[in-house]
């Protein structure tokens, strides 16, 4: 999640439009991250049952110009993946950019709806528990016929490669999937997250 609301707040930095959907039915938590909670009266649950309700259900974000948040249900099972998937796709011809910040682990009925040419960011730590879990979801998309696959390897600490030989190349090895960059661990990213303020680096 930090990494999609990063992600979010850097392409809006940009000057671009750009909406952030969180689909982890059951255990959302943008809203907390993004400062947006009190807002909130209608979700992702909601438009897939009423159209009419789109706007109501999409937030913008405080202090920033074209930044929104469409947020999860808090139960989880509600959420139609197929009907899901098709009205992501609509935001795409809205949005300079959809950010669908998904379930950690498998989440085969949604993410295997997506359009074919979807960019997926697959988010590990250095720990061997993420990377195996990495594998088996890059396999699975791969499994689905997507090809845009890439990998973001998360809260990387320099003493970690010393300490518990953690090696990249072995990571990538393991993964079968490309390495889009690494993002260092910072403690501000997470005091961040308490304060519902997401980091602008360079503001």
């Amino acid at each position: 999640s930090t990494v999609a609301v990063g992600l979010a707040v850097s392409l809006n930095n940009s000057g671009k439009k750009v909406l952030l959907i969180d689909a982890d039915e059951g255990l959302r938590c943008l809203d907390l991250m993004l400062s947006v909670t009190e807002k909130l009266i209608f979700d992702l649950s909601d438009i897939l049952n009423d159209e009419t309700l789109t706007d109501s259900a999409i937030y913008s974000v405080s202090g920033t110009d074209g930044l929104y948040l469409l947020p999860a249900p808090t139960a989880e099972g509600t959420i139609d993946k197929q009907k899901a998937a098709e009205r992501i796709s609509l935001f795409t011809e809205i949005y300079d950019y959809v950010i669908v910040d998904c379930s950690a682990g498998y989440n085969e009925e949604l993410c295997g709806s997506f359009e074919p040419d979807t960019d997926f960011l697959l988010v590990a730590n250095t720990d061997s528990v993420s990377v195996r879990d990495v594998y088996y979801v890059g396999q699975m998309l791969t499994g689905h016929g997507f090809k845009n696959l890439n990998m973001v390897i998360n809260c990387f600490q320099k003493n970690e490669v010393g300490k518990f030989k953690v090696n990249i190349d072995n990571i990538i090895d393991e993964t079968y999937i490309k390495l889009l960059g690494i993002v260092p661990f910072d403690k501000s990213v997470k005091e961040a997250s308490f304060k519902g303020k997401p980091i602008r680096y360079g503001k």
